[in-house]
């Protein structure tokens, strides 16, 4: 009875509205954690291209040198590094100096051939060369920048490591086809839309509920607010058979009871 008359007042109105600011202002509280407090931050860089310059059946035909000397088997490998979080990355990031991030080739580094970034209005970072590894100076690599390395190898080929990712607060990573990298926001996201979900469920079987359900002979009279029991209600009431309990309970007035406590008796 007292559920009944609850899901047909203005309370489950107030009480449903009251719910969804609450999920509402969660979900404002937590994308704020997520998104503004602490932002997605990281590296992602991957082997873009690793390709011989001589073809075998060009061997004997053609040559490949470098400053007089001749390659026995010259590659032209290509590695680009992505800024992929919501924040730059700073110089002062780079932990450990000209070491913080450094990648590993397999075979002697001949020469970097080629540096650029993308778009073309960020900075290239300075590099170094130790044998066959490529080191990346401490430098500003902005949100979404990507910076491409190009170097001449004379070796085998063999898959580019890396060696060292010491960048402070940006965990740096291989790029792999087909996955999503994780991001907090899209968890935040699914977390929202599954709140959102089930309280439009909850909402649609109270109602379909409320509104289904035939009235009991067993049970009392809805609740009522007596601000409400005015003449003109009661005579509503009396017309609707669904309200026959309110009209009996609140309009006729009980056997002795003043003449005061209904509208009945004015």
């Amino acid at each position: 009875m007292v559920l009944a008359a609850f899901l047909g007042s203005d309370d489950f109105w107030t009480a449903v509205i009251g719910i969804g600011g609450v999920i509402v202002g969660a979900a404002a509280t937590l994308w704020v954690a997520l998104y503004v407090a602490k932002p997605k931050r990281g590296l992602v860089w991957e082997e873009v291209r690793n390709v011989s310059l001589l073809r075998s059946s060009s061997l004997g035909l053609l040559s490949v040198a470098h400053d007089g000397r001749v390659l026995t088997n010259p590659r032209l490998v290509e590695v680009s590094v992505r800024n992929t979080g919501r924040r730059d990355v700073e110089p002062s990031m780079f932990s450990n100096g000209n070491s913080s991030l450094v990648f590993e080739y397999g075979s002697p580094i001949v020469q970097l051939v080629d540096s650029f970034s993308e778009p073309a209005s960020g900075g290239v970072p300075e590099t170094s060369i130790n044998g066959d590894r490529l080191h990346v100076h401490p430098s500003l690599i902005a949100e979404k920048q990507k910076v491409t390395f190009s170097v001449l190898l004379d070796g085998e080929v063999a898959a580019v490591n890396l060696a060292s990712a010491q960048i402070a607060h940006n965990p740096v990573r291989e790029a792999v086809s087909g996955r999503r990298s994780a991001d907090p926001l899209g968890w935040f996201q699914n977390v929202t839309m599954a709140l959102t979900a089930l309280l439009s469920i909850v909402v649609i079987i109270l109602v379909t509920w409320n509104d289904g359900k035939e009235p009991s002979s067993d049970e009392g009279p809805p609740l009522v607010k007596y601000t409400d029991v005015t003449v003109e209600n009661c005579i509503k009431w009396q017309k609707d058979i669904h309200k026959q309990s309110v009209f009996i309970r609140y309009c006729v007035p009980s056997p002795g009871a003043k003449p005061s406590m209904g509208p009945a008796w004015r």
